[in-house]
């Protein structure tokens, strides 16, 4: 017994190359499963973060409406922009004016509805770092969504909602296709 604990002690030992095989092959088996997973959550928490922004910019947009009364002001139209850049200068700053094209997630499109005086609404677009451009348009006849994938760099544009309503996700429930 002495002798062969002797033998053991003494003998060079190591992982034979199927045995590294077999370990290489289970660590590429669990790479290729995980990758594709990461990236379709990295994909979905970009457009998380422009949707966010769309319904925020929305729902600051709509408490100047209701503390102003309108989507107009007959003394000074252009006082509007002021007004959500005071509400929230993040999604809003002031240099950002009606009619721009949101350039990603934390630039917020926006373009009130109608001609003054008779202006009835406004839609809010934000482009996704994947690439989505995300629509909300609330007006008389209530608040719609949209979803445009795939846009092109300087396209996500607030007055293109009436082209966007085309797209497969739209209408008053498509927020449940934002997902």
């Amino acid at each position: 017994m002495k002798k062969r604990l002797e033998e053991l002690k003494n003998r060079e030992g190591g992982f034979t190359l199927i045995e590294l095989m077999v370990v290489v092959l289970i660590i590429g088996i669990l790479v290729a499963i995980a990758v594709p997973k990461f990236l379709t959550a990295q994909n979905g928490a970009k457009s998380k973060a422009a949707q966010s922004n769309a319904r925020s910019a929305e729902s600051v947009a709509e408490s100047v409406y209701a503390d102003k009364g309108s989507w107009h002001d007959p003394t000074a139209p252009a006082t509007f922009a002021g007004f959500l850049t005071l509400a929230d200068p993040t999604l809003f700053p002031a240099a950002q004016t009606e009619g721009t094209v949101s350039t990603g997630p934390s630039a917020v499109a926006w373009q009130r509805l109608g001609t003054a005086p008779n202006q009835n609404g406004m839609v809010v677009a934000v482009l996704s770092t994947a690439g989505d451009c995300y629509y909300i348009k609330n007006d008389n006849n209530g608040t719609n969504y949209a979803k445009v994938v795939g846009v092109a760099a300087g396209t996500c544009d607030a007055k293109a909602y009436p082209t966007a309503v085309v797209a497969p996700n739209s209408g008053p429930d498509a927020e449940k296709a934002w997902a």
